[in-house]
């Protein structure tokens, strides 16, 4: 059973809602319960590094690897109508210390031969029980003297990479991106594999340490505003 998000937690947005589930109510043993989003520990975290404009929202679960089926084709299918989703992903490795690991959309998943998403988008980690090795890593922008003065790449290539927020493929989802093809969060078509690495406009921590690890439970939650 959860317990109620208190004014001191900060967590006014986020109540977890699916098939009428909220704060307080209990949670069951149904697939279709929210997991990952479960403790409100997690929500308090993720109302943090919200924009501001989306801190009075609601999560709605809108796919779940435990009752939507375990493919990209599947998860696309259940987000096309959702823009401001939070991906949580549970990493299946040995001696892992985080909950979850995961990503902040600001647009709609969805296989694309475009880039897509925009600055706010973030990649983030859950340390296990609240502990302080929850992180969120938001995109930083760089001017384009900056950019020049790095070696190696041509300009118009590193911009693209800085700029590579959400890519949707048939084979991938990620978001950012590097020279050699690796990104700070990228699953495999049945979403069943990950890799994370540090990401050129990220500048993150590769979200967990072995930079490959198994995928167990992944939901994808909606931001949809607690009034209106």
């Amino acid at each position: 059973t959860t317990t109620a998000a208190t004014a001191s937690t900060r967590a006014l947005p986020l109540i977890v809602s699916d098939n009428g589930i909220t704060d307080d109510s209990p949670f069951d043993k149904d697939p279709t319960t929210a997991r990952l989003a479960e403790p409100s520990w997690t929500r308090a975290k993720i109302a943090e590094w919200l924009p501001l404009s989306l801190r009075m929202s609601k999560m709605d679960l809108i796919y779940s690897t435990n009752f939507h089926g375990r493919t990209l084709e599947s998860l696309y299918r259940h987000c096309r109508k959702a823009k401001h989703t939070i991906m949580m992903v549970e990493p299946i490795d040995q001696g892992c210390e985080y909950h979850a690991v995961g990503m902040y959309a600001s647009q709609t998943w969805q296989a694309s031969s475009r880039v897509y998403g925009d600055g706010e988008c973030f990649l983030f980690r859950l340390g296990q029980d609240g502990s302080n090795l929850s992180q969120r890593w938001k995109w930083k922008p760089k001017g384009k003297c900056d950019v020049l003065e790095e070696e190696g790449i041509e300009t118009n290539n590193k911009i693209a990479l800085l700029e590579q927020f959400q890519v949707g493929t048939n084979e991938y989802i990620s978001m950012g991106g590097n020279q050699d093809g690796s990104a700070g969060l990228r699953l495999n078509e049945d979403l069943t594999k990950a890799e994370t690495s540090t990401a050129a406009g990220f500048d993150n921590d590769a979200l967990v340490s072995s930079g490959l690890f198994e995928v167990g439970l992944l939901e994808v939650y909606q931001l949809v505003p607690l009034y209106g």
